[in-house]
C-alpha cells in the first residue's frame, strides 16, 4: 500500500524486518518480501546485537568491529537475495534487548509494518508468540505480523 505524506506527496510503505539469520527470521523476511513485491513497499532489515552497551543504533566507528562483521555476515546474503528480486532494501544494526531495539527502530524510521519470526520460548505467552513478539505487539505503534 502507499502511505500519504504532507503536501500531497506519497511514498512507499516501509516494512521493518527483525532479522537474526535464524530460520524464523528467514521465514519472516520471505513473507515480508512477498507482501512488499505486491504492495511496492521497501524492506528495512534490523539486526540486533543483544545485551551489550547502551541501547540504540550501533555507531560503526565504535569498537564493535567483531559484532558488526558478524551482523553483516549473517544479514548480507538475505539483503542480496531480496535486492536481486528487485526490492528496495536497507538495513541497520542496533544493540540492546531485541524487542526494545526493534520497537525503537520502528519509531525512528518510521516503519509502517513489522515482520518477525516466531521462536519457541519457555512461558505460555512466549510459546504462543515469542518474547520479542510479545514486546513488539505490546509497544509497537504499527501493525506487527508474527510469522510462524
Amino acid at each position: 500500500y502507499r502511505v500519504a505524506k504532507k503536501r500531497g506527496h506519497t511514498m512507499s510503505a516501509r516494512y521493518l524486518i527483525g532479522f537474526d539469520g535464524s530460520e524464523a527470521s528467514e521465514r519472516a523476511a520471505d513473507f515480508a518480501a512477498d507482501v512488499a513485491a505486491i504492495s511496492g513497499a521497501s524492506l528495512h532489515f534490523v539486526y540486533v546485537i543483544e545485551g551489550r552497551g547502551r541501547s540504540g543504533r550501533v555507531d560503526l566507528t565504535e569498537d564493535q568491529e567483531a559484532d558488526v562483521e558478524q551482523a553483516e555476515r549473517i544479514a548480507g546474503p538475505a539483503l542480496i537475495r531480496y535486492r536481486e528480486r528487485g526490492l528496495e532494501v536497507s538495513h541497520e544494526i542496533r544493540r540492546g534487548k531485541p524487542g526494545d531495539a526493534l520497537t525503537d527502530a520502528v519509531k525512528d524510521l518510521p516503519a509502517h509494518h513489522v515482520f518477525i519470526g516466531r521462536k519457541a520460548m519457555p512461558s505460555l505467552a512466549d510459546r504462543l508468540l515469542g518474547g520479542v513478539a510479545v514486546t513488539l505487539v505490546q509497544h509497537s505503534p504499527v501493525a506487527v505480523t508474527v510469522v510462524p
